[in-house]
């Protein structure tokens, strides 16, 4: 995932295009990788970060067997994936969120918040500067996967005051804009695999609109 702050250089009036640059990045790859040099690497690489999907994610041979019906080359692609690290893990109490409300929270959306905090960190920003700014969030985001577990699962999890907004993507982005108080325009994006795309050119659109000075 990539997350990056942009920021509309400075400009006369008298020019109707503003120029807007990359102000921070922040990185996570399924190998533990975490920045620029990282990602360029593999790509040049073309390294395969595929991995047998660990026992701490789910049982690999159920999954399989509850596929005992399909071609095999069906029942093969529930043995592996990318995985992150560590992803289960999450600082609640930075981003004033009880443990209840994080444990009912889809992983996409704590990732969301430590990464784009760290993308702003990474281009100076910081929480108390940016309480009230008008730093827009523009997300690309899709497949809500952790409602459909969150429904298999116990009825406790379902039932949790915090579940709608949990698994809903298009809280995602406001609850980046809402832990860090920011003021400008904010939109969850779902365009399929050009979200993040699509995110990253809205920002950049409402940047020469006006509309903020950062996103």
């Amino acid at each position: 995932a990539v997350l990056e702050s942009a920021t509309c250089a400075a400009a006369p009036e008298s020019v109707e295009v503003a120029n807007v640059e990359i102000g921070g990045t922040s990185i996570v790859l399924p190998d533990g990788g975490s920045d620029v040099a990282s990602l360029r690497s593999l790509s040049h690489g073309g390294r395969d970060l595929l991995c047998v999907i660990p026992s701490t994610r789910w049982d690999v041979e159920q999954a399989a067997g509850d596929l005992a019906s399909s071609p095999p080359e069906v029942r093969s692609r529930v043995r592996h994936g990318g995985f992150l690290r560590n992803a289960e893990l999450f600082e609640h109490g930075f981003f004033s969120i009880s443990a209840a409300e994080a444990s009912a929270m889809d992983p996409q959306q704590r990732l969301v918040l430590e990464v784009a905090y760290e993308a702003l960190h990474g281009a100076g920003a910081r929480k108390a500067s940016l309480l009230g700014d008008d730093t827009g969030v523009f997300l690309g985001i899709e497949r809500p996967d952790w409602g459909i577990l969150m429904m298999l699962g116990p009825a406790s999890a379902r039932q949790s005051v915090y579940a709608a907004t949990g698994d809903t993507t298009s809280v995602a982005g406001g609850r980046l804009s809402f832990v860090l108080g920011l003021q400008g325009p904010c939109l969850s994006i779902d365009t399929a695999c050009s979200s993040a795309l699509a995110a990253m050119n809205t920002g950049a659109l409402s940047i020469r609109a006006g509309e903020c000075r950062s996103a």
